[in-house]
């Protein structure tokens, strides 16, 4: 810590660096709640705040553009803008170091367009078998987590019900980059170093980090997919050693749903984007996971080579 630094927290152990994390993820929060609904309001009439059955809200493109720029901003606000906060504080050189950290690689984007394509097929059976999970013993809990899952359903369709050039643009903002940009700068970027500083450990900080951004969603009927889908984010980030891989693959699923509603509300497909990519072929899914493990062989076979390179040239 330099002398009369005093917003400087990276000498604080990694327990105390979570702490400091998690204060000022919540704060953010707040106040990135309290603002988005202020400005809402001023833009848009008390009637934002007065509203929120879905159906009202998808017959009102007023509401709906209203919700749009709220969940935008409450997204910004919680992960972006908390991250750079944090690491104002704690490490202010992995600003730099993130904003102008070395890019994937032709063959790793290639690499992880084509994850996101195999692993599609067992994660979408992963997810139809977490939809009958049953909390049967808390029925109030389970009913809780049903009536949080069909609401967040209910304005996700209504979002993406959305013709219009404008609608569809808001909707990879809000849908697709933000939650990529926010959502990794928080869990890979910053927790999962973090956790794997603390205990030494890189495969189990990886687990907990994905076990974190799942329940984050608050879904448990989703929550193994989205366990899968962080551990593979996870594995990206520690094998490419860059932020934009876990960004770019989070970035391509989200489209992936982005891409499968449109299909839809153009009659260019029956399927609906929640069963896009499903298989009954027990073989296909098969084949799905064993090559989403290859890709992440291919993955550490080219971080080995890289390092080996880089102590050869040291010896040099």
């Amino acid at each position: 810590m330099h002398t009369g630094s005093f917003l400087n927290f990276s000498h604080l152990k990694p327990p105390s660096r979570l702490m400091l994390l998690i204060f000022i993820i919540l704060a953010c929060m707040l106040f990135s709640s309290l603002f988005a609904m202020g400005s809402a309001v001023l833009f848009w009439g008390k009637q934002v705040l007065e509203v929120s059955d879905p159906s009202v809200i998808q017959s009102n493109p007023s509401l709906i553009a209203a919700y749009k720029y709220m969940q935008m901003v409450n997204h910004a606000g919680t992960f972006l803008l908390s991250g750079f906060i944090y690491l104002f504080f704690t490490d202010r050189q992995r600003i730099k170091r993130i904003s102008t950290g070395r890019l994937p690689s032709q063959p790793q984007i290639w690499m992880v367009l084509l994850l996101i394509i195999i692993s599609t097929p067992w994660i979408s059976k992963v997810y139809e078998w977490n939809q009958s999970f049953s909390l049967s013993r808390w029925p109030s809990v389970e009913q809780w987590f049903k009536q949080t899952a069909q609401q967040s359903e209910d304005i996700m369709n209504a979002f993406l019900h959305q013709p219009s050039v404008k609608g569809t643009i808001a909707n990879f903002l809000i849908i697709a980059i933000l939650p990529a940009l926010g959502e990794e700068l928080i869990f890979r970027g910053i927790l999962q170093p973090l956790l794997s500083e603390w205990w030494k450990n890189i495969h189990l900080s990886i687990l907990i980090t994905a076990v974190l951004f799942s329940l984050m969603h608050l879904d448990i009927f989703g929550f193994i997919p989205r366990l899968g889908l962080g551990i593979m984010f996870g594995y990206l980030y520690y094998f490419g050693a860059t932020l934009w891989l876990p960004i770019l693959a989070h970035f391509l699923n989200n489209s992936l749903a982005l891409v499968a509603s449109f299909l839809s509300e153009k009659h260019l497909t029956n399927i609906p984007y929640q069963e896009f990519g499903s298989v009954d072929n027990p073989w296909v899914n098969l084949l799905s996971f064993i090559f989403t493990i290859f890709i992440f062989v291919w993955f550490y076979q080219a971080r080995t080579k890289t390092q080996l390179t880089r102590k050869e040239e040291h010896l040099l």
